[in-house]
């Protein structure tokens, strides 16, 4: 007789998710067999397990099966063509015997006694009992020549897990108080229950047929101090997150857990016009608006912030409700780095581009090239004006207020603009003559 072990037999388990749509399985259970050969039905794993990457410990396993052909009543049916089945009547309270012909297009039997065939008969169907090859859980199914040891430990790589971090911005006047998410799925087809918990942030590589994606990800630790339910660690190149409580992940489940939450921690606010083209006549350049800030100790923050979507909310003074405000995506963001969010298209910030002078000399075309930005807004703004060099063939000459230079085709200016006020801006530079 088959020996069963199903997840009520389970001692400890852990669960490792990755973000790239499959986690580890790692499971210890009580498993109280003989040194005899038999079979063992290890029931509740999920139904998307990959099966060349089940590890075992604690059994001599001759042989493995993955037994997935659950019951439905499609296959309990075909299971039963040209067999006896019993068709109830509730009314007479009388059960026939009848062989089953055919379920392809409706129900097709014949009455054992007087051979006539009915189509689709009235009344409940009932099976002698469950057909051999049809199980109620997927399952693995062993051939176990001798047990080491009552606990056994199995771990498997299974599809159909998955998780993102998702974060919440309120921005205030001059500081902000960030929360992060982790969102979690679990579709492999199981339940886990009081499970602990780590999440990989990383690409992880894979053979193509399961992933071609890597990233090396160099992260710090987070602050110990945090209000954060998860321990962040380095683990090879790339970084663990182990929630500090178990949870219960069921099938067909999303859940949210937070893993950070920092206060005030200081941003700047500015505007920054569009790419550009060199335009004769005057035209209107898109001006967006952006938040940004360090991720450093020095600005209450400096820990390792995942791939994910910021919501940005801001209150409304005039009744005290967040308003929502805008939405950017992060890359894997490391310790030291700048954090850049787009939060819309100015409404009330104009900027203008024309070119008002171009003339040839010595082989060279000299433009002059004048930006007008228009601050209609009550408060004083700050705004990032981009100027690029195009083809590598432009030179960069002089301009009316000072540029950083950022690249061999970038340069910057910061400008504060007065409300109510235009600002007007030109930049000198040349390209050789066509």
């Amino acid at each position: 007789m088959a020996y069963i072990s199903t997840k009520d037999d389970t001692k400890q388990l852990s669960l490792t998710i990755y973000n790239d749509g499959f986690g580890v399985v790692k499971e210890t259970r009580i498993m109280n067999l003989d040194d005899q050969e038999q079979e063992v039905y290890y029931l509740d794993v999920a139904e998307k397990t990959e099966i060349d990457s089940i590890l075992i410990n604690g059994l001599q396993v001759q042989e493995m099966n993955y037994e997935y052909d659950l019951v439905s009543k499609k296959k309990l049916l075909e299971k039963y063509i040209d067999q006896t089945i019993y068709i109830f009547d509730k009314e007479t309270k009388t059960k026939t015997e009848y062989r089953l012909l055919s379920v392809t297009d409706g129900i097709v039997v014949e009455n054992t006694t007087t051979k006539e065939i009915i189509i689709n008969p009235y009344g409940e169907m009932v099976l002698p009992q469950l057909p051999t090859g049809l199980i109620v859980k997927p399952g693995l199914v062993w051939k176990v020549k001798q047990a080491y040891q009552e606990n056994i430990h199995i771990s498997y790589i299974t599809r159909g897990f998955s998780w993102e971090a998702n974060y919440v911005i309120h921005l205030k006047e001059e500081k902000f108080d960030l929360s992060g998410w982790v969102h979690i799925w679990n579709e492999t087809g199981a339940t886990y229950e009081n499970a602990e918990l780590k999440l990989i942030a990383g690409e992880i590589h894979r053979s193509m047929e399961h992933s071609d994606m890597e990233e090396v990800l160099l992260y710090s630790a987070l602050d110990e101090d945090s209000n954060s339910n998860f321990k962040e660690q380095s683990f090879h190149d790339f970084h663990l997150y182990t929630c500090k409580e178990k949870t219960t992940l069921k099938n067909n489940q999303s859940k949210q857990v937070q893993f950070l939450h920092y206060t005030h921690i200081p941003y700047k606010k500015y505007y920054e016009n569009a790419a550009y083209y060199s335009y004769e006549s005057s035209k209107e350049i898109p001006v967006s608006v952006h938040i940004e800030w360090n991720n450093n100790k020095e600005s209450q923050l400096g820990v390792p912030l995942p791939k994910g979507k910021i919501k940005v909310y801001s209150k409304d003074e005039a009744d005290q409700n967040l308003e929502f405000i805008g939405e950017d995506q992060i890359n894997h963001t490391s310790h030291g780095e700048k954090v850049k969010l787009l939060l819309g298209k100015a409404f009330d910030v104009k900027m203008q581009s024309r070119v008002i002078d171009k003339y040839t000399k010595w082989g060279y075309q000299y433009y002059t090239q004048e930006y007008k930005i228009q601050n209609k807004t009550h408060e004083k703004i700050l705004f990032k004006l981009k100027h690029d060099l195009y083809f590598l063939r432009e030179e960069w000459l002089t301009s009316t207020h000072p540029f950083e230079m950022i690249d061999q085709n970038s340069y910057v200016c910061w400008l504060e603009i007065e409300p109510e006020t235009e600002e007007t801006i030109q930049v000198k530079y040349r390209e050789k003559a066509k």
